[in-house]
């Protein structure tokens, strides 16, 4: 799901006609008794004074129309991979205690990232570097959503999802948004089990589902090709450090990207590739590379309490996935990461 045509680009400054607007808020707020709601946009008056002093863009607001003509995609895709399914009329869908949580709608999502003045500013920022595709995918129970995976992909002749050892053995140890410590391995992140259990109550999850930004461009930039930079930002480069990464991660307010979101991608790739076209896995020769192409993707954020981390790639050879649990010392110049920007307050 994009997000195109935004004003981010276009300003320069914060503008007295931008304060009036808020100040003209703050005084309907206050005639309604919401004190809380002007001190919330009192703040944000202030905070976007303190940004323009420093030269920085006041955060404006995106448009809807690209997101809505993505989101109508992405749900199909949604439907298409067996994610969601109709629930009265509307996608959604069940979770293993049987709740419903239907798909949000356009207007739904547009005041989830708007709502939050610091992630709206660093939306600003991020989409003149080349964030703006949006990924929704069911918070779901993480195996249904791989067991969905797999089906739609030996309906189209793949073989099964391959899973690592630590997989199967340690699959219920599985956290996210962890880091590597000084002695190299994964520690800390909020256990996916937890993170199902809780996922109404959790700032990257939005009435059921993860939603996030990635970049446009999701090609990997190779280890020794030259410099990629948009917006003032340099695209990350395969084959560097788990540690590396995430410092550069974190000093960039982003994040590596978790299963489900690879998952998301990969399913929006499949059913162009091999749903829509009616072809059949195996049948693309070079072009069978339709996702990842050489490539595996770290996700040194998501990892096991053993200390391993997450990777995960397509391999165009067997028509297969892989997911593996791996050491941050062990990567290679073919392993990458995949940024995403996400609320998480």
């Amino acid at each position: 799901m994009a997000i195109h045509n935004t004003t981010c680009g276009q300003l320069t400054n914060i503008s007295l006609p931008r304060l009036a607007h808020i100040n003209r808020r703050i005084d309907r707020a206050i005639s309604k008794d919401n004190f809380e709601s002007a001190s919330n946009l009192l703040d944000e008056a202030k905070r976007g004074l303190e940004m323009a002093t420093k030269g920085l863009w006041f955060p404006e607001r995106i448009n809807t129309s690209e997101i809505r003509r993505e989101l109508n995609r992405q749900s199909h895709d949604l439907e298409t991979m067996g994610f969601v399914e109709k629930i009265a009329g509307r996608l959604g869908y069940y979770d293993t205690e049987g709740n419903e949580w239907i798909l949000p709608t356009v207007q739904e999502i547009y005041d989830y990232l708007m709502e939050d003045f610091d992630f709206r500013y660093l939306l600003c920022r991020k989409e003149l570097q080349g964030f703006g595709k949006i990924i929704i995918i069911p918070a779901f129970n993480l195996e249904m959503l791989i067991d969905n995976l797999e089906a739609r992909i030996g309906e189209k002749g793949g073989a099964p999802i391959k899973r690592d050892i630590n997989w199967d053995r340690n699959f219920d140890e599985l956290s996210y948004f962890g880091s590597i410590g000084e002695d190299g391995y994964f520690h800390g992140g909020i256990n996916r089990k937890r993170i199902y259990e809780e996922r109404d109550r959790l700032p990257f999850i939005f009435k059921g589902y993860y939603v996030s930004l990635v970049e446009f461009d999701e090609e990997f930039v190779s280890a020794n090709s030259e410099d990629v930079e948009i917006g003032g930002r340099k695209k990350l480069k395969a084959g560097k450090k788990m540690v590396e990464y995430q410092e550069q991660l974190a000093r960039l307010k982003e994040s590596s990207m978790i299963p489900e979101e690879w998952i998301a991608l990969y399913g929006e790739r499949f059913v162009h590739h091999f749903i829509n076209s009616g072809r059949r896995m195996g049948q693309f020769d070079s072009g069978q590379q339709h996702f990842d192409g050489e490539y595996m993707t770290a996700m040194p954020n998501c990892g096991f309490k053993s200390g391993l981390f997450v990777r995960m790639q397509y391999y165009a050879g067997i028509s297969s996935i892989y997911l593996e649990s791996t050491l941050p010392s062990q990567t290679g110049a073919k392993t990458g990461v995949r940024p995403v920007l996400r609320r998480m307050k």
